[in-house]
């Protein structure tokens, strides 16, 4: 009975694959491999995981993965297995070991130059708008008024003596602009 490290690695062979083509295609580590192959379950980051890459690895190779797993219960992962020939563990094939490659944006194209360019001009516009409109609203009235065109503030002039201060009086300087008609409040009887 073939154990089922040697069981993997002999079918991956049979179909003429290394390491490095399997783990590109179900997408498991090679040193993960490597230790399923061997029987090195204490390389591998728990039971369960180990039983997830056996399940993997036996479906892509066209195993029963079933099978395997129902063989696996009869040998604990960590009890040490004994393999029925004496093979030396093999190291896993650095040389050719590449990277996976996942791409990110996957279904997302660059976006189009002019798009960029027309939310760059959007963008700079915003604060151009917004500084004109304050200074129209705010900044161009006082620009425009001149010094000593305005009315001249109101000043309240007190009755001679010996009169009485019924109504104060409030005079305004003219100047040489005209300014509206002043509403003078009439006095309450008290």
């Amino acid at each position: 009975m073939l154990d089922i490290g040697q069981l993997l690695r002999q079918t991956r062979e049979a179909r003429e694959l290394s390491l490095a083509d399997v783990e590109e295609q179900i997408r498991i580590r090679q040193r993960f491999l490597h230790a399923l192959e061997s029987g090195d379950w204490d390389a591998l980051p728990n039971e369960v995981v180990a039983r997830g890459f056996i399940r993997r690895y036996a479906r892509f190779l066209g195993l029963d993965p079933d099978e395997l797993l129902a063989q696996l219960k009869t040998t604990p992962l960590n009890s040490p297995v004994e393999a029925e020939i004496a093979v030396e563990p093999r190291r896993p094939d650095t040389s050719d070991y590449r990277p996976i490659e996942l791409d990110m944006y996957e279904g997302f194209g660059p976006r189009p130059r002019w798009l960029r360019q027309v939310l760059t001009f959007i963008l700079a516009l915003v604060p151009v708008v917004v500084l004109g409109y304050l200074l129209v609203r705010f900044g161009l009235p006082l620009l425009l008024e001149q010094p000593g065109s305005g009315a001249a503030p109101p000043t309240v002039a007190l009755p001679p003596e010996g009169q009485s201060a019924e109504t104060p009086m409030i005079v305004v300087q003219e100047t040489a602009t005209t300014l509206p008609p002043t509403f003078t409040p009439t006095p309450l009887p008290t």
